[in-house]
């Protein structure tokens, strides 16, 4: 869960809060970006844990994810093989409290982490799901699924490009079949994928789309590529672009990192591009 909450995390700030949602079926946090133009949640399935156990039909509530990940990392940071911690959590809907009680090699130490409730609160509740229902609303003519690893190494090469702000992803039918561009202060770079590499998993698409995105929002989006084995990317045709991450767990647990990002509409057109036009 930490290596999951790592991801969905936007930089250092404090006073971030995630929307936390325990239904029978697992666990999800959500969070937003401040301009409300990003939107990531992280969610893992009852299988995921050791023990699950879901009361009164669970319940939704926010919480600081930077004090989350400060209790969880209390015995030091996780490192992949390595964590022997084990952690209890719960939910007390009396105190409104979630309760860490973490064991790492006879050790114990217990968090009390303050939590808003939100329960019957549409306005909260509307807010989360705007994003995915404003990307279901509208058809998705380019998909494709990669390898998550490879698709890392390659984008490597976007940390040398200085001071770029905007990006843009184009998935076509024709060549370049996926390609992300940028464009920093000292140079331009394009990175292309053709439809016959093993860099794809599935690659379906009927048309091209080419959409520019917030160049900072789209790197968070991939800090996933760390822990995911496949990426499914698509876009719809109003230029909403959907990641997720399909990260694997220990048991045979299914946990998934969603990342949706509306496009720059000021400053780009979005939907079907002619690549034969002049």
């Amino acid at each position: 869960i930490q290596s999951m909450l790592q991801c969905i995390v936007n930089g250092t700030r404090k006073d971030q809060h995630a929307q936390c949602q325990v239904h029978a079926g697992g666990i999800s946090f959500s969070l937003q970006s401040r301009s409300r133009t990003t939107q990531v949640t992280g969610t893992m399935d009852k299988n995921c844990f050791t023990e699950f156990e879901c009361y009164d039909d669970g319940g939704t509530f926010c919480i600081n994810i930077c004090t989350l990940l400060d209790c969880l990392s209390i015995f030091g940071p996780q490192q992949a093989g390595t964590n022997s911690t084990v952690v209890t959590m719960s939910f007390d809907k009396n105190l409104c409290q979630l309760i860490l009680n973490l064991d790492e090699d006879g050790v114990f130490t217990r968090c009390d982490i303050q939590a808003i409730e939100n329960d019957g609160d549409e306005e909260v509740g509307a807010r989360f799901a705007q994003f995915s229902d404003e990307f279901r609303q509208k058809p998705s003519p380019c998909k494709c699924i990669v390898k998550s690893e490879q698709l890392k190494e390659a984008l490597n090469e976007l940390r040398d490009l200085n001071n770029a702000t905007r990006l843009s992803v184009l998935l076509s039918p024709q060549a370049p079949h996926f390609q992300i561009s940028a464009q920093g202060s000292l140079g331009f770079l394009d990175i292309e994928f053709p439809r016959s590499s093993d860099l794809f998993e599935l690659f379906e698409c009927t048309e091209t789309m080419k959409t520019e995105y917030d160049y900072d929002s789209f790197v968070q989006g991939m800090r996933a590529l760390t822990v995911s084995e496949e990426s499914y990317f698509r876009i719809n045709e109003g230029g909403l672009l959907c990641i997720q991450h399909h990260v694997e767990t220990h048991g045979g647990g299914r946990c998934f990192i969603d990342f949706i990002m509306l496009p720059n509409i000021a400053d780009c057109e979005t939907g079907p591009v002619d690549l034969a036009a002049p």
